[in-house]
């Protein structure tokens, strides 16, 4: 069952939570946990939250995410982190991380369309758990991402990256330092 919250919430501001989904990881289902309350707090320029467990957590509180700060993390170590829009994803200077573990999947999902540019937007950069585990983002269908800055691969320059659904991925700076595969499963 999806489980789904309007409430605000705030994220602690000395220890970062991580968020367990279970279930629900494809894009034409319904999420395993949708958040559309206002998230707020989160330890500034440290982990914001972690995303764990298989399964889908969905952000869509818009401008009411205000959480983190200073180049917060959004650490995923495994299963998909969702956002329709830029504002969901909280503080501008926030850092949407893919870390996922030994044998994991760490993905974000663009369900809306969105730039991400690291002058003004959250942006992407690879994590170090595991180097080896996949990479994954995922564009859902009719909309587009485009990323007008390199994905900060310094962590994890040979990490292999995949991008899924049926959505449009745009990239539109050279990917400097990094020495692994994009593979463009579908869109």
């Amino acid at each position: 069952s999806s489980q789904r919250s309007s409430q605000p919430m705030a994220v602690s501001s000395s220890a970062a939570p991580t968020l367990n989904v279970v279930n629900a990881t494809d894009s034409t289902r319904l999420q395993g946990a949708t958040f559309s309350g206002a998230l707020t707090g989160g330890v500034a320029g440290g982990t914001a939250f972690i995303k764990a467990v298989l399964g889908t957590l969905a952000l869509t509180g818009g401008a009411g995410n205000t959480f983190g700060s200073g180049g917060s993390v959004i650490d995923i170590q495994n299963g998909v982190l969702s956002a329709p829009n830029v504002a969901s994803l909280g503080n501008s200077g926030n850092v949407i991380l893919l870390n996922p573990g030994a044998g994991l999947v760490a993905t974000f999902r663009a369900s809306g369309n969105m730039t991400l540019d690291a002058a003004t937007t959250p942006s992407l950069k690879f994590g170090s758990l595991d180097s080896s585990a996949a990479r994954r983002i995922e564009v859902t269908a009719g909309t587009t991402l485009t990323l007008n800055s390199a994905i900060d691969v310094a962590l994890a320059p040979g990490a292999a990256l995949q991008k899924n659904d049926a959505g449009t991925l745009v990239l539109t700076q050279a990917q400097t330092g990094y020495t692994g595969a994009i593979t463009v499963n579908q869109g």
